[in-house]
């Protein structure tokens, strides 16, 4: 279930120690997997929460280990679990690293409180998420919904991974719609409820036009 490993975009990403790979395998040749995995010692992890269960990334230490045990298809790696990141929930301030993304958000009524100031900016959740990425920039929540479906293959059939299944797809921030604040109630007649969705629709249109990242 590590489906991250420390940081880069693509698994085995990392290039500041070249040699570290062959090391790790010419190490495991050259003796037992027992022997080798002690002398591995533990890796760092840190556990995402998500709406079936979770999933690990590598968080300050393994980041040659881990990819290469997963290139070779081994069963496991001793590990311990350094931080968590448990799903947010309302009255927690969440903290984003784009400035255009989590201003349109303070707009649409998913943050109050927004500090839109770089780098760090920050904002204090005013609605429940299903799914812990659910606020997270585009391409982001793409990355993270196509991970997350290759540890659970059933999250596939979830409407919010069906409008991030793609970069294309989570452009449309369309999947914004499935964590809206404050929506109207069952027995809101319907000429009611669809004034507030066009309300947030048209936000929502507004905050796409002004360009969030991608």
């Amino acid at each position: 279930m590590i489906v991250q490993g420390g940081g880069e975009a693509l698994w085995g990403d990392v290039d500041n120690r070249g040699d570290s790979y062959r090391q790790i395998v010419q190490g495991l040749l050259d003796s037992s997997t027992d022997e080798w995995l002690h002398r591995m010692g533990t890796v760092s992890l840190e556990r995402h929460d998500g709406p079936l269960g979770p999933t690990y990334a590598v968080c300050s230490d393994g980041r040659y280990r881990v990819p290469t045990a997963k290139a070779l298809d081994l069963p496991y790696l001793n590990a311990r679990i350094d931080q968590v990141w448990p799903t947010p929930e309302v009255g927690d301030l969440l903290v984003g690293s784009q400035r255009r993304h989590m201003s349109p958000l303070g707009d649409l009524g998913f943050l109050e409180n927004v500090d839109a100031l770089d780098p760090w900016p920050t904002g204090t959740l005013t609605t429940p998420l299903e799914v812990p990425w659910g606020l997270e920039p585009p391409k982001s929540v793409a990355r993270i919904s196509r991970d997350y479906a290759t540890i659970y293959p059933e999250f596939r059939e979830h409407p919010f991974y069906q409008l991030t299944a793609t970069p294309e797809a989570a452009g449309t921030l369309e999947y914004l719609t499935l964590h809206a604040p404050a929506p109207p109630p069952p027995d809101t007649p319907p000429t009611a409820s669809s004034s507030w969705w066009s309300h947030f629709r048209e936000k929502l249109a507004v905050a796409l036009s002004s360009g969030p990242p991608r």
